[in-house]
């Protein structure tokens, strides 16, 4: 996929595709929690000062593509069928280190459904990420 087909989709012309802010807080950040984590393919966040999505969105929601290369999507605003709440309760499960590949899979059907504009509730996407465990638990999805 090219960068045209991406800048296409509203979600993926707010991603920091060719951003200019290599010493951004938000980069850095970034890039340091990829380091720490170098297991995981998706991260979800609040936005952070400076960031093209500040104002938009209060979450983040970034998929790493290879080492040092992300897209990021607004991962919360208005005609989600989530609250606040529970974007928060996700963001602190996910980063607990205690399920790293389960939070990646929740976090990956989450970012597919942004992607989608299928705006499912949380506990649809937890339930599928259960039943994908389920059926193979040992296999980074």
């Amino acid at each position: 996929m090219n960068i045209e087909t991406l800048l296409a989709n509203d979600l993926a012309a707010m991603a920091h595709i060719g951003s200019d802010a290599s010493n951004a807080v938000w980069r850095r950040d970034d890039i340091e929690w990829f380091v720490a984590h170098p297991d995981r393919s998706y991260r979800l966040r609040r936005t952070l000062e400076g960031e093209p999505l500040q104002g938009v969105c209060r979450f983040v929601l970034v998929k790493q593509t290879a080492p040092g290369v992300w897209l990021c999507a607004p991962a919360y605003r208005a005609g989600f069928m989530v609250n606040k709440a529970s974007m928060t309760e996700l963001l602190e499960s996910s980063d607990a280190d205690d399920r790293p590949a389960y939070f990646d899979l929740v976090l990956q059907l989450l970012w597919r459904d942004l992607q989608t504009r299928k705006f499912r509730p949380l506990g649809v996407i937890y339930a599928q990420a259960n039943a994908l465990q389920a059926i193979a638990p040992t296999t980074r999805q």
